[in-house]
This record gives structure tokens, C-alpha cells and sequence, in this order.
């Protein structure tokens, strides 16, 4: 979740930069922040059982080529709304043309993140309680018992030999 706030206070810092050193500054730090789809690939595959897990990726990646065509659509229709409508011709919007068109972003990550809080599952298997049944289907607690594993080393050296 912080992969979500963090991004979106970055870019809010962005959006109010007073000069392009400032702008280059949190838009680098919002990259370094923001840089979590490892960690969100092993949250789905902690959360997800072996027959869930590849459909759990795929819809992974999914909101970026949403969040590139609609996002880059709405950030072009609200830029500069100064100059656009006549609601927004105040002082602020004249200072900071890129307000606007950033909150929306800012909105949803921040939207997201307090459903994240509410809804989602805790996966660290110490703080939560599974049974034996629900571990078995589950590709992170699937561990190889040593003597099948010793067993099949002992064959493959055998059919070397």
C-alpha cells in the first residue's frame, strides 16, 4: 500500500514544483518509490491457489495499458484549465497549470490505497492462520519433502553412473 501513497505524494509534489529542478526531483523520486510490481507479483502469489495464480498475474498488469490510453485522455483535457474554463481561472491554476490533470492520478492511488486497507487479505504466513488442508493447493507452502528429493537425487546419480 505504501507503493500506492508514496507515488501519489511524489506527485503531488510534482504538481505543485515551483521549478523544473523540483519537478525533475519528485518525478525521479515517484520512479524509485513507485518501482513495486516484484512485490506485487509475490502478494498474488502468496494469495493465490495454483489454480488461480496465472489468471491472478495476467490481471496484474492490466491497469497499465488502461491507465496509459484513458490517463493520457483526461491529463490532456484537464491541463491548463486556467486557460480552458472559467471555473478554474483563479491565481492557483495559473500558478500551477499541472494541478489538476495530477490529481486525478493522485485521487485514484489514494482511493485505491483506503480499499487496499479495507479488503485486502494479509499474506505473511506468521499472522495469519491456515489450515493444513489450504496450505496443500498453495504454490508458496509447497515444500518438496527431503526424502523424495533425497530419492531423486539418488536415482538421477544412478542413471548417470
Amino acid at each position: 500500500l505504501t507503493g500506492l501513497v508514496l507515488p501519489a505524494l511524489c506527485l503531488l509534489g510534482s504538481a505543485l514544483a515551483p521549478t523544473y529542478t523540483w519537478l525533475l526531483g519528485f518525478r525521479f523520486l515517484q520512479g524509485v518509490v513507485g518501482a513495486n510490481v516484484a512485490i506485487n507479483k509475490t502478494y498474488v502469489a502468496e494469495v493465490c491457489d495454483r489454480h488461480t495464480v496465472a489468471r491472478g498475474m495476467s490481471l496484474l498488469m492490466l491497469p497499465l495499458p488502461i491507465g496509459q490510453s484513458i490517463g493520457l485522455a483526461v491529463a490532456g483535457y484537464l491541463h491548463r484549465p486556467a486557460e480552458k474554463f472559467a471555473v478554474f481561472d483563479l491565481p492557483f491554476f495559473q500558478d500551477h497549470p499541472h494541478f489538476l490533470s495530477l490529481s486525478v492520478p493522485i485521487a485514484l492511488s489514494c482511493a485505491v490505497a483506503g480499499l487496499g486497507m479495507c479488503f485486502l487479505n494479509e499474506s505473511h504466513p506468521r499472522l495469519i492462520k491456515r489450515s493444513p488442508a489450504e496450505d496443500k493447493g498453495h504454490p508458496a507452502m509447497v515444500v518438496p519433502d527431503a526424502d523424495v528429493a533425497q530419492e531423486s537425487v539418488t536415482r538421477a546419480m544412478v542413471q548417470a553412473l
